[in-house]
């Protein structure tokens, strides 16, 4: 069965070594220290990245009898574009739509598997917010959006705690106005 690109990359250890990835390239045993797979899931997906274009070897070097890689990323490949997702279907979308959320779920079970948990404290919580923009503040709102993530993810250290911000952007349906035009 061929994979399409959003179950190759929404997929969780994917994910996972995506979002490592997006910091710094890693070798195959500094991303097995950052998940819970076995080694042989984790070249298994990591071979399945690299297939796909989404991951590269940045280094080569020999290692204990093999060789041993420096992976890195094409942040292009690893994201959807307005084209991609314009080109998909309504189950295109409700898919990829149900892989993101699910390895959501899986991160906030395994956070709330915690020891004492304290959420209040962690920051965690999820939430929804509805605004009435004019399009003109709406485009606003996504580039400070845009920046303010990006400001923050560039912060990201391997020192500190890793927290996932995500974000789902919904339009209300077009409405026709009284002369039948959306």
């Amino acid at each position: 069965m061929k994979l399409k690109r959003e179950e190759i990359i929404l997929h969780p250890l994917r994910m996972q070594i995506i979002q490592a990835l997006l910091h710094r390239p890693m070798t195959p045993a500094e991303l097995l220290a950052q998940t819970e797979a076995s080694q042989a899931t984790l070249y298994r997906h990591l071979q399945l990245l690299e297939d796909h274009s989404i991951i590269y070897p940045l280094e080569k070097r020999p290692a204990r009898g093999a060789v041993e890689k420096t992976y890195a990323i094409e942040p292009s490949k690893a994201s959807f574009s307005a084209a991609d997702t314009a080109a998909w279907s309504k189950d295109d979308h409700l898919h990829a739509l149900t892989l993101f959320t699910g390895q959501l779920i899986l991160q906030a079970s395994d956070y709330l598997d915690s020891e004492n948990l304290s959420p209040e404290k962690d920051g965690y919580g999820f939430h929804q917010v509805d605004m009435q923009l004019e399009e003109e503040e709406w485009h606003a709102f996504l580039q400070e959006y845009a920046q303010l993530i990006q400001k923050y993810h560039q912060k990201s250290t391997d020192s500190g705690r890793r927290y996932t911000a995500a974000g789902m952007l919904i339009p209300e349906k077009k409405r026709r106005d009284s002369h039948g035009t959306a």
